[in-house]
């Protein structure tokens, strides 16, 4: 389960890595668009705007320092665009990740919420606003942005393991138990995953639906001892 966290968060941060300039270009704040301005009685009018070069390689140069580890030269020059465009949502997430890596977890939460909150349909942000969550044992509200998330990507198997792993961690077995039953119907049986709720239901005081948990993985696997011994553990209870 850990490996499969860790080979997809590794991913996840490759693929940022790969479209950091592109989203500098589409991010700061005076990136050529149509803007909607509100006139009396329901009249609009457009205005186009141009692109800003001295915003775009403030972000560039931020993004460089934050690489180099230069964290605190990073995150002035990440305010900085953040304070010339406050829908900056890229500069909030790149601060968010900053606060994080320093252990300023408060900080990181005002701004991780506010990137999720300027863009929503980014599964980085609401990825690093869940961690955040996490770090500041907020686990309920870090369950609650995984299980949208499994909705959004339902192939996503870390997604699920991330909510259940909320779940149990905010004492709700129960619900952690039902998570990992929609694991089971999404991507089949997995050994991990049964013998994590067959721990669950012996801490629970349910030994036959611990005992129910470990013969599907030895249908499965006959020839595997351990699930023989740890069987034999359940029906000593």
């Amino acid at each position: 389960m850990n490996a499969m966290l860790t080979q997809n968060k590794f991913s996840a941060t490759l693929k940022l890595s790969a479209v950091l300039i592109l989203t500098a270009l589409l991010s700061c704040s005076t990136t050529k668009q149509e803007v909607v301005t509100a006139q009396p009685k329901g009249k609009t009018r457009t205005q186009a705007q141009q692109i800003n070069p001295d915003d775009m390689f403030l972000y560039v140069n931020a993004s460089k320092a934050k690489v180099l580890g230069n964290l605190d030269e990073a995150a002035g020059m990440f305010a900085e665009c953040i304070r010339r465009d406050g829908n900056n949502h890229a500069a909030m997430y790149e601060l968010a990740d900053i606060y994080v890596r320093q252990k300023k977890y408060s900080d990181a939460l005002f701004f991780a919420q506010s990137a999720a909150a300027s863009n929503p349909r980014n599964p980085w942000y609401k990825e690093l606003l869940a961690e955040v969550h996490e770090n500041l044992k907020q686990y309920n509200d870090a369950a609650n942005i995984f299980a949208q998330l499994t909705k959004d990507y339902p192939t996503r198997g870390d997604y699920y393991l991330n909510w259940a792993n909320d779940l149990m961690q905010a004492n709700n077995q129960p619900e952690a138990l039902k998570v990992f039953d929609k694991i089971e119907e999404q991507f089949g049986v997995n050994r991990e995953v049964s013998l994590q709720k067959q721990r669950m239901y012996m801490d629970m005081g349910k030994p036959d639906k611990a005992a129910v948990e470990v013969l599907k993985l030895i249908e499965l696997n006959p020839r595997d001892a351990q699930l023989y011994g740890v069987l034999a553990e359940i029906y000593q209870s």
